[in-house]
């Protein structure tokens, strides 16, 4: 872990007003592109962790550099991209936005697509947050 990622972790804030998005889900698999998201414009190009807490229903979820690969919370085809990882009702995870793998001397893209599945139909809320500041936030 790098020194700023570890002094993020080391550090968690709390929600913080205008920092927060909530997510209807159902069991159809859908995806947000995290940077069209003005709550989260400046905690993304910053690389700060993010929060996922799932309310009202399990959700399974992934991230992406694309929106054309939707999850599939029963897919168990090894390597495949309809997998994902599963966030139980009223559990919370900590995450940072991964980066895609770059080819040919490319250091990869952040994956800004974030998609995900409920167990339910209806009542399932993905909620978002900011939960690390940037280091130069504090200067």
């Amino acid at each position: 872990m790098s020194g700023e990622a570890s002094t993020q972790a080391l550090n968690p804030i709390g929600p913080r007003q205008g920092q927060i998005r909530a997510i209807a889900c159902g069991t159809s698999a859908a995806n947000v592109d995290l940077t069209t998201l003005s709550e989260f414009t400046f905690a993304f190009a910053s690389n700060q962790i993010f929060s996922l807490t799932a309310e009202g229903g399990d959700i399974w979820y992934a991230f992406s550099d694309s929106n054309g690969t939707a999850i599939d919370r029963t897919n168990t085809t090894a390597g495949n991209n309809g997998q994902c990882d599963y966030l139980p009702v009223g559990a919370s995870r900590d995450v940072h936005v991964p980066y895609a793998k770059g080819t040919g001397g490319n250091s990869g893209v952040p994956c800004k697509f974030l998609h995900y599945q409920a167990s339910l139909a209806s009542g399932v809320i993905l909620r978002i947050s900011v939960s690390s500041e940037a280091l130069n936030a504090r200067l």
